[in-house]
């Protein structure tokens, strides 16, 4: 498996999930990652082997012309390392995780290993440039999971050529080891939580928005922010600082940067906000949020749908619009007891749908392994 990264954001705690998953049926596993970071030793406690690998790495930010020579550059040097290291394990799969490291499927073709990519991107809103660079070295996969409907219907739109091997496996959500109860009493303000990367897509910055104006609504509230950004995007982290300066939310706004597990800040938290203005290809943080047995108000379009559609204590709104975010949030405020019984629910019903024996039998099935070891 190659993963592009070693935080522990949804994707990557897919690829954490589906080691596990081959862990326990009796393959050896080894992970490739470009660098050292908190989902490396959770690999390695999953039964995988880890080993350090550069490889280009496929953004939207590095695909103009400059960009495209230097990642071609980079693929020349580093495609001879990968296909060593392919051939030494004798990978009977190489599966890539994300569309953003596709070095690796030509690696896996060239020794003959099956190759496969499990997609979590949904870019229907990218440039024709934009989208043929991010699917085109996918003609190297021989099978490709997506995550949701939604996303499959993207990629059919994006890149036609690619649909006949797709195939959809919800994700896998795993929830805290004890649900707390939300609170009963909201006098002293309502808590309200963003957990995510921080990145303009994700629309943090409508979230803070959102809070201005449910403040002007007369409803206390504060919010807090759990999360960080890719290396290279810090301007967006300070333009979050700038505007709860300008919006006059300091005290009322904290930001608490990445943090490996979720579950406490869920705990203390009253309301999630899933704010994405750009489409997602499923929802994760939407998820945890329900299976934490908190409401969620998410932004109502694409795969975000798919991810709350089983949550009666989930509310959509429109994209990039601060203003329903902080009026939905009001509303739930205001019947807080029947969305804090429904929410308590979710949080079991929804742990029946989004589980690993789901998961993991899907991506068996889908990768055809399936079969014992050795068939």
């Amino acid at each position: 498996m190659v993963n592009p990264g070693a935080d522990l954001y949804g994707s990557d705690r897919m690829a954490l999930e589906t080691v596990r998953g081959f862990v326990q049926r009796g393959f050896d596993v080894t992970v490739a990652l470009p660098e050292a970071g908190p989902l490396q030793p959770l690999l390695e406690d999953a039964g995988a082997s880890v080993v350090m690998s550069g490889t280009p790495i496929l953004r939207k930010s590095s695909l103009g012309p400059s960009g495209l020579v230097r990642l071609f550059a980079e693929a020349v040097t580093t495609l001879p390392g990968a296909v060593r290291m392919v051939r030494r394990h004798g990978s009977r799969l190489v599966l890539v995780n994300t569309v953003t490291p596709p070095l690796w499927l030509l690696a896996g073709r060239i020794v003959g290993a099956a190759t496969a990519t499990h997609v979590h991107e949904s870019e229907s809103r990218a440039s024709l440039p934009v989208k043929l660079a991010l699917f085109a070295p996918q003609l190297f996969a021989q099978r490709i999971i997506i995550n949701s409907e939604f996303a499959k219907g993207v990629l059919k739109e994006s890149a036609p050529w690619l649909v006949k091997r797709t195939r959809v496996v919800y994700n896998f959500v795993p929830g805290p080891d004890d649900v707390v109860p939300p609170r009963t009493d909201l006098s002293d303000g309502v808590r309200l939580l963003y957990v995510g990367r921080l990145s303009e897509r994700k629309g943090v910055h409508v979230a803070i928005q959102g809070l201005r104006e449910l403040r002007d609504l007369g409803v206390d509230a504060t919010l807090t922010v759990v999360g960080a950004v890719f290396r290279g995007y810090e301007a967006y982290e300070e333009s979050l600082h700038q505007l709860t300066r300008e919006l006059e939310l300091t005290d009322v706004v904290s930001f608490e940067g990445f943090k490996p597990s979720v579950w406490q800040s869920l705990a203390g938290a009253d309301i999630a906000l899933v704010p994405s203005v750009l489409d997602e290809t499923f929802g994760n943080t939407a998820v945890e949020a329900v299976l934490a047995g908190r409401p969620v108000v998410a932004s109502g379009h694409s795969g975000l749908m798919e991810a709350c559609g089983h949550s009666k204590s989930a509310v959509s709104v429109p994209r990039d619009d601060a203003g329903a975010i902080a009026r939905a949030v009001k509303d739930v405020v205001e019947r807080w007891g029947e969305f804090r019984l429904a929410a308590l629910d979710d949080s079991q019903n929804v742990a029946q749908v989004f589980n690993a024996a789901n998961y993991v039998s899907g991506m068996m099935r889908q990768l055809a392994l399936d079969q014992p070891v050795g068939t």
